[in-house]
Formats: C-alpha cells, sequence, structure tokens
C-alpha cells in the first residue's frame, strides 16, 4: 500500500481488517489509521469494501479476523463505552414519516439517553429550524439527508461515520451537506470520516484519504501525495535540432512529437538553464509548462490498475 506516515493522534486504528462473505474477501487486510480532529476521506468505487468497512467499525457486522480500536480500546470488548463517543449515518436514514423532524430526532435522543434541549441546537446546525411542523414524507432528500445528520450529531459525538452523505443530491444539495461537514471538527472537535466513491467530493472536503478497491487499502496519507509527478514539456521552433542540442549537453529528452519535447520535471533553475541553452542557439522557445495529471486520473488509474492486477491473479 502506498502512503505517508500520518503524525496526529489516532482515533481509529485498525490492524488486518477482513470480512469475508461465503469465502470471498470483501473487506481483505486493511489497516486504517484516522487522525483526530481531521476529516478522513474514505474514497473507493462503488462496491470496493467502503461500507462494510464502516459496519464493522460500528459494530454493525463482525470481522471474520483482524481488530478496530477506536479511541485507543478494543472495539470488540469496549462497545458500550466505545459506541455512545460515535454518531453515524449509514446507507439511507430511516424515518418515521408521519412524525416531524423535531419529533423524529426526539425518539433517537431518548434512546440515547440525552436530554431533550439536544435537539433544537442539531436542527440549527444542519439548517432545519423553521421547519418544526413539517412532517417528514413532505421533506426532500436533501431535508432527509440533514436529519440524518442531525440524528448522528445528537450528543456532539467525538467520532462521526458518513457513509456517501451526498449521494443522489441535487447540486445544491451536495454543496450544502459538504459546506455542513467541512466545519464540523472545527465547531465541535470531532474527528470525521466520509466515504465517497467520487474523488471530486472528497477533494473539497478532506486533506487525508484513503483508497479501498476490491477490498483492499491501496493508499492512505494526504492528497498531496496522490499528485503526479508530471512532466515538463518545452514548445520550440525547431524539435527535432532542439532535442539533439539537448540529449548533447546531457539532458533527457522523454519524447518529441510536433513542436513540443518532453522531459522529467527539473527544478526551476535548471529550467532556466535549459532555455538559456536552446535560445544561445538560436532555437526560438515559445512555452515551458509542467503537465501534471487531475487527482481523478490518478485514482481512476490505481483502482482500475488494481482491478486488472486482481482478473490475472
Amino acid at each position: 500500500m502506498q502512503g505517508i506516515g500520518l503524525q496526529r493522534p489516532q482515533i481509529i486504528r485498525t490492524n488486518d481488517l477482513t470480512k469475508t462473505y461465503r469465502g470471498v474477501p470483501v473487506v481483505d487486510g486493511v489497516d486504517l489509521q484516522v487522525g483526530a480532529g481531521e476529516i478522513f476521506g474514505f474514497l473507493g468505487p462503488n462496491g470496493a469494501g467502503k461500507s462494510t468497512t464502516m459496519k464493522m467499525l460500528l459494530g454493525l457486522a463482525r470481522p471474520t479476523s483482524g481488530t478496530v480500536e477506536i479511541f485507543d480500546q478494543s472495539l470488540a470488548s469496549n462497545q458500550r463505552s466505545i459506541l455512545p463517543r460515535i454518531g453515524s449515518l449509514i446507507e439511507s436514514p430511516s424515518f418515521y414519516g408521519h412524525l416531524t423532524g423535531p419529533e423524529n430526532l426526539d425518539l433517537v435522543r431518548r434512546i440515547k439517553g440525552l436530554s431533550a434541549s439536544t435537539v433544537a441546537p442539531v436542527l440549527a446546525t444542519v439548517g432545519l429550524s423553521g421547519q418544526e411542523k413539517k412532517q417528514v414524507k413532505n421533506y426532500s432528500l436533501g431535508m432527509k439527508q440533514r436529519l440524518g445528520l442531525a440524528m448522528a450529531l445528537l450528543g456532539e459525538p467525538d467520532l462521526l461515520i458518513l457513509d456517501e452523505p451526498t449521494n443522489g443530491l441535487d447540486p445544491a444539495g451536495i454543496h450544502e451537506m459538504r459546506e455542513l461537514i467541512v466545519g464540523l471538527p472545527e465547531r465541535f472537535g470531532m474527528t470525521v470520516l466520509v466515504s465517497s466513491h467520487l474523488l471530486s467530493e472528497i477533494e473539497q472536503m478532506a486533506s487525508t484519504v484513503g483508497i479501498i478497491d476490491h477490498g483492499r487499502l491501496l493508499y492512505q496519507g494526504p492528497l498531496s501525495g496522490l499528485e503526479d509527478a508530471g512532466r515538463l514539456v518545452v514548445t520550440v521552433s525547431d524539435p527535432a535540432g532542439a532535442a539533439g542540442l539537448l540529449r548533447q549537453a546531457g539532458w533527457q529528452i522523454q519524447q518529441v512529437a510536433g513542436n513540443e519535447l518532453t522531459l522529467p520535471v527539473y527544478a526551476d533553475e535548471h529550467i532556466a538553464g535549459l532555455v538559456s541553452t536552446l535560445v544561445s542557439s538560436a532555437i526560438q522557445v515559445f512555452r515551458v509548462e509542467v503537465r501534471r495529471r487531475p487527482l481523478e486520473q490518478v485514482f481512476l488509474g490505481m483502482t482500475s490498475q488494481h482491478a486488472q492486477v486482481g482478473k490475472a491473479a
């Protein structure tokens, strides 16, 4: 697994976490680490093992093998002390449609043994104040997702686990949900683990990510660690002459196509020397740029490559 070491104190730690169904691994040897106070993006294609991993973190599914530690305690032997400190939104939230939002929340807060005064603040946090008399069956999908988030926030948990919270929402609903999630660590000091199959969504919420595919954790670390090294592209008036000149001077030319030369990315002072070498030989330099693959392409390339390796095996 690729990745860069995480520096924050760890809220979640799994060791060789595995779940099999009928002998087929759905989660396969996952070592997950989530630091305190961060938004951790759990990223992978549909069916990659994200939901199953999250269910094991919540005690909703029992691991076939491996361990889960949350708040530095074993989940297997400390569920009663750990689970009340976790809020979650897994799959589509369930409500009583004939009840209002506050009435649905009141049922949950009673189960959790919380004060009645906890309901109004979470409604305000998710932007549902003023909808107190509206039955949930008349809520839009976005309102239902926000009500589900309100349920997860009851009691101000230390850890929030959200499985595809923007799934099915329109662009406005996605923006609202994303803005809510991004503000939670600073506002409440909580740690957030949020899953998605879209890198574009995770990019706007998380700085640390884990990428899972076919049950295997392929990468874990900062988003910056996924950045493509890129290539230096120099557009010139005489590509063949420029390539020969630069090779003779010791530069590595990877490709000549059209009027563009492709080289590895060099430090700025070396690029200045390259340009000087060309210009002093009467070769015009029209453009010098570093081209990198978008993160989305890096992610898709990583997961598709892993899928091909799995098929070959």
